[in-house]
């Protein structure tokens, strides 16, 4: 998403005479299903190792006031980094390459 000022004018043909953008800032989103399925190997590890980790809730509370520190456990593998899609935008200006060359060419 580009914010800034697009200025159209036409001729009395309705032909572009004018086209003009300018843009001061961007933001680049990215689909929500992509991040959720990128991030479900890292939900899943953390699912696990919470397993690993449970309290054990028989023993009573005097004697959980007594026991030493229980060493925490991890899952065998390390926790997966999050891969999501490279950024389709390459110019500073908020666009595509393609984009950015068809209106060089256009111009």
């Amino acid at each position: 998403m580009a914010n800034g000022t697009l200025r159209a004018q036409f001729d009395h043909e309705q032909k572009f005479e004018l086209f003009e953008f300018q843009t001061n800032s961007h933001d680049e989103y990215i689909s929500r299903d992509l991040v959720i399925q990128a991030a479900r190997p890292a939900h899943n590890w953390v699912k696990e190792w919470k397993n690993l980790n449970q309290q054990d809730n028989k023993q009573s509370p005097e004697m959980s006031k007594k026991g030493k520190a229980k060493p925490m456990k991890s899952p065998p593998n390390a926790p997966p980094d999050i891969d999501l899609p490279q950024s389709t935008i390459k110019t500073g200006m908020g666009i595509t390459e393609a984009v950015y060359q068809f209106l060089e060419v256009s111009d």
